[in-house]
């Protein structure tokens, strides 16, 4: 569900990027691996959506390389430094 995909979403965050992220509203992409597209939200100097995740609809896993972490701690300095969310980013492994 969206809402187990936010939470996972979240405790990968936690772990893996940092505590002042959080996942947003989950949108469900459906195909061959279907996933949860989810964005990743700023709360502190420019509160928004800086980039997203992917997490498997069927495992819950969140989608994630070894450079994922470093992938998205870029988008959200990058965000933070110029506003720009690059909403065509998916800080994920390539499907």
């Amino acid at each position: 569900s969206a809402r187990d995909a936010c939470r996972a979403a979240n405790r990968w965050l936690l772990m893996n990027v940092g505590n002042l992220l959080s996942a947003g509203e989950a949108v469900f992409l459906p195909g061959p691996r279907p996933a949860w597209q989810v964005p990743v939200q700023t709360h502190f100097e420019r509160p928004g959506v800086a980039t997203f995740i992917s997490v498997d609809a069927l495992s819950g896993e969140v989608i994630a390389t070894e450079s994922t972490p470093e992938t998205v701690l870029k988008s959200v300095q990058q965000f933070i430094a110029n506003g720009d969310s690059d909403s065509a980013l998916h800080a994920t492994a390539s499907r």
